[in-house]
């Protein structure tokens, strides 16, 4: 119960980097806060030996859609599995798991299918 008001304080104050339980409950979080106009849901799968920050790689993302007028809030999702991967959830859409790289690569993709969804 704790961490969900700590999750919803976080959400309220603007965040970009959200820590989540299990990987249920990041990608629930995800599409649930992404069902909004104008919102994609990402979430960043978290392992060991990552040569940076989770709020790192977030802010980078977030921002990247901001500067397309897209609100974005990021998901952390810590695993055992080594290194990282995102995921995008535009609503009940999901994309990925993908490399970081990849998913850099993926971004404008994602911002065209925000905007479809938004026209509908």
């Amino acid at each position: 119960m704790r961490r969900a008001i700590m999750a919803l304080a976080a959400l309220m104050l603007g965040a970009p980097t959200i820590a989540q339980d299990s990987i249920f409950s990041a990608a629930e979080t995800a599409e649930h806060w992404s069902n909004e106009p104008s919102r994609v849901g990402i979430v960043l799968y978290w392992g060991p030996n990552n040569a940076t920050t989770t709020h790192s790689v977030c802010s980078q993302f977030v921002e990247a859609f901001r500067s397309r007028d897209i609100l974005a809030r990021c998901f952390t999702q810590v695993t055992e599995s080594p290194g990282a991967a995102l995921s995008f959830h535009i609503g009940p859409v999901e994309r990925g798991p993908y490399s970081i790289p990849e998913a850099g690569e993926r971004a404008a993709e994602i911002v065209r299918l925000s905007q479809a969804r938004d026209k509908l």
